[in-house]
């Protein structure tokens, strides 16, 4: 049995622009937290990026740190084995560690855990889970966050173990209870074994370096450590009228970033709620009640871990100010699981001019499906467009990113401070793939147009969702 997997603090960096919440998981009463002290959301606007449709409440630009404590099932237990490194952000879901020497190391930021032989500058990023569907059988479902590591400028191999973090909660755990990670390689997936699990990581064996996830089978009833997401919506009336969006998703940041595609992809403008968010969740139906009694659809919602086009959520307006209360409900029981009080200072964010997006999403329907995938084939040439891209169109590619507004000057530097060819073609489709899938759009068409030989033998110019 290998040492323990010391408990994490799964956080993301912050900023006014990127802001995406990963709340803390704490077993008590939520308590809620004023996003700011200014005038009210029915005659102000919230801050607004352009090239994110979620708009949010303006937030400390310093990093904020969300730890994942469970008393349950003890994953909030202390360790200091192993060191801890605060990572550089590249992008919004893509991070790179430096390792100083042979050890294990705990990134700060996502709680994934490196054994290494030697020094190393590790990447990684999280993906969605739905750009991997079709690898994945209806036999197994998700249990974590799917993964893209790569170490820079060495061989793969000086990199011997990844501890992942999972999402179960093993208070109650299955006896026969074993996870595995889908591996992804090229346009082809094997499922692999892991050498060992904790109450909140799960140890695997470094084959190779290319997308990786933790899965366990379908068959097994679980409970996960869960978040309850709330997004209020900004609409555009004199009536006192506050209509909430209600997520149900599991502690990962994959599911996140799904979450967060679909929001992007609405054609509504919703603001992030940072709010106490954690429960513990089993996969069944679950009822949302409220005080006063507000209007709530659906009636009951499913709490499921598996790969959905689109995630459900209650929808819940009142027609009155608040103070509104929130409780999370089994279907099988009228013991909350999860409460939350949203007072009037929740609702008041200070006054920022909005800037209206363009209009490049489209509702969350079959065309979205489509384009949801692109990162996915952008994962899925990955291997060859690093071994065949030139180093001329590496750099065509940034001045069309840049005069897109997907990278900023930054982000091309980033990309030639490599330098080697195939680090500079690792770094740049990883960034766009962080950036999600207007970026991957623009650059396929990028790369349509000033390489299409290799587009051809990438498969890109006769797939008929690219054109």
């Amino acid at each position: 049995m290998t040492k323990p997997v010391p408990s994490f603090s799964y956080s993301l960096f912050l900023t006014k622009a990127t802001a995406l919440m990963l709340p803390s998981v704490r077993w008590q009463e939520p308590k809620v937290t004023s996003d700011s002290d200014s005038d009210s959301d029915s005659d102000s606007s919230a801050e607004f990026d352009e090239d994110n449709k979620v708009a949010s409440a303006e937030v400390d630009e310093e990093e904020m740190h969300f730890k994942s404590r469970c008393e349950k099932c003890k994953t909030a237990q202390q360790s200091s084995e192993y060191e801890k490194i605060t990572p550089s952000k590249i992008s919004k879901w893509s991070f790179q560690i430096q390792l100083k020497g042979k050890g294990t190391y705990e990134c700060s930021a996502t709680g994934l855990v490196f054994e290494v032989s030697e020094q190393a500058l590790v990447r990684y990023s999280v993906l969605s889970w739905f750009q991997f569907s079709e690898f994945l059988p209806d036999s197994w479902r998700p249990a974590g966050s799917i993964w893209n590591v790569d170490v820079v400028n060495k061989d793969p191999s000086v990199l011997q173990f990844i501890h992942f973090p999972h999402s179960l909660c093993l208070a109650e755990p299955e006896h026969e209870l074993s996870f595995s990670v889908l591996h992804v390689k090229d346009r082809h997936a094997n499922i692999e074994s892991t050498v060992d699990f904790t109450a909140s990581h799960v140890k695997w064996r470094v084959s190779s370096l290319s997308p990786v996830g933790l899965i366990i089978p379908s068959s097994l009833q679980v409970k996960h450590h869960a978040l309850v997401l709330i997004y209020k919506e900004r609409i555009k009336s004199k009536k006192k009228i506050s209509i909430f969006h209600v997520f149900l998703a599991s502690n990962d940041g994959s599911e996140i970033q799904a979450i967060d595609e679909q929001v992007l992809s609405s054609h509504k403008i919703l603001i992030k709620m940072y709010k106490s968010a954690a429960c513990r969740l089993g996969e069944k139906f679950h009822c949302l009640t409220s005080k006063p009694k507000g209007q709530i659809e659906p009636p009951k919602l499913e709490f499921v871990n598996k790969l959905l086009a689109s995630k459900g959520f209650f929808e819940v307006r009142f027609g009155e100010l608040p103070p509104f209360e929130l409780f999370l409900k089994d279907s099988d029981c009228d013991e909350p699981l999860w409460s939350a009080t949203i007072r009037e200072e929740d609702l008041k964010f200070k006054k920022k001019p909005i800037v209206k997006p363009r209009r490049r999403f489209l509702p969350f329907k079959k065309t979205q499906v489509a384009n949801t995938r692109l990162e996915g084939k952008l994962q899925r040439i990955r291997s060859e467009y690093v071994q065949r891209v030139s180093i001329s169109v590496i750099k065509g590619l940034l001045d069309d990113l840049w005069q897109q507004k997907v990278f900023s000057t930054e982000d091309k530097d980033t990309v030639m401070n490599h330098k080697i060819k195939a680090d500079q073609a690792r770094c740049l489709i990883d960034m766009v793939m962080g950036k999600g899938e207007r970026a991957s759009q623009i650059m396929i068409d990028s790369m349509k147009e000033r390489d299409p030989e290799l587009c051809n033998t990438l498969g890109l110019i006769s797939s008929p969702s690219l054109k």
